[in-house]
């Protein structure tokens, strides 16, 4: 049976939600919900050397992901993020300074393996440290598919980092939002989908766009055609997490079929089932199981 190694990059965190801690970050999501899946996920992040730090790592290990990569700074804090809601919406007031933007990694052991995928976010470049790291990060990485979910968060994001990011990844991720906001930033106009996926393609060099379109579904951008995926209708507990829920189950497909509308497919119902439940990383039921076929 073929190993798929997945390596996730960024912000591992707690979001803090009605003073209860629940084990996030973007990519953190994402290396959680491709480990419930069958794969071999690795996060590379950093935290604390605090009660907080150890509180993740053993979270992290129980849900099957590999910490060998997480870093524990001594200087910094373990990072939190304060959620809050605005119709049914997350928002989020994330914590500056924190252990996960001084990212460290043995560059050597981990441009050694041979990655199936590696997923990144805009986030964790806040930091003028990561920005660096990034740099040198992924002009040593060997890995099938980079995966760029460019996530934006606050002001945390600025026209370089998403430029620089696109040129890292060959596939990149936007929800309906992010699209008008990136196209703006990138081309000074707004874009719809297809157009937008053409220059990144032509521009960036991005094999596969992919858009989420919340209750609508999702949409992606491949050899010149436009594929789409409906969602099932779902009523919605919280959509913390849904949006890397979606990312993983696309991925986990992704890798394994180069199937386009059955990837979509994919990441539409893992999206979906987290929206359904509460919190980013709810436990499966043996019938979403059963649809991956674990």
């Amino acid at each position: 049976m073929t190993e798929y190694k997945v390596l996730a990059v960024g912000e591992v965190l707690f979001d803090v939600i009605n003073g209860a801690y629940k084990l996030g970050g973007a990519p953190f999501n994402v290396a959680a919900h491709m480990a419930k899946l069958g794969n071999e996920s690795f996060i590379l992040s950093a935290v604390g050397q605090d009660e907080l730090g150890d509180q993740i790592i053993n979270e992290a290990e129980d849900l099957g992901v590999n910490t060998d990569l997480i870093f524990q700074n001594a200087q910094k804090k373990t990072g939190t993020v304060q959620v809050e809601f605005e119709n049914g919406e997350p928002e989020y007031e994330i914590v500056r300074d924190v252990a996960w933007d001084y990212l460290e990694v043995d560059f050597d052991r981990i441009s050694t393996k041979k990655w199936s995928v590696v997923a990144l976010g805009s986030l964790a470049q806040r930091s003028t440290h990561n920005q660096t790291f990034y740099h040198k990060l992924f002009s040593q990485l060997q890995a099938s598919w980079i995966y760029f979910d460019c996530n934006l968060r606050q002001e945390f994001f600025t026209k370089s980092v998403l430029e620089k990011s696109l040129h890292f990844a060959n596939i990149g991720k936007f929800n309906e939002h992010e699209i008008k906001v990136a196209s703006k930033l990138i081309y000074d106009e707004v874009l719809f989908p297809e157009d937008f996926a053409r220059r990144l393609n032509a521009d960036f060099l991005i094999d596969l766009v992919v858009y989420t379109w919340g209750k609508a579904g999702s949409k992606a951008w491949y050899r010149g055609n436009m594929l789409e995926a409906t969602s099932d209708e779902v009523k919605t507990k919280d959509t913390v997490g849904a949006g890397d829920a979606f990312s993983a189950g696309f991925l986990h497909t992704w890798v394994r079929t180069k199937d386009v509308e059955e990837s979509l497919k994919k990441g539409n119902q893992l999206g979906g089932y987290v929206a359904s439940h509460a919190g980013a990383i709810p436990p499966y039921t043996e019938e979403l199981t059963s649809n991956f076929n674990l």
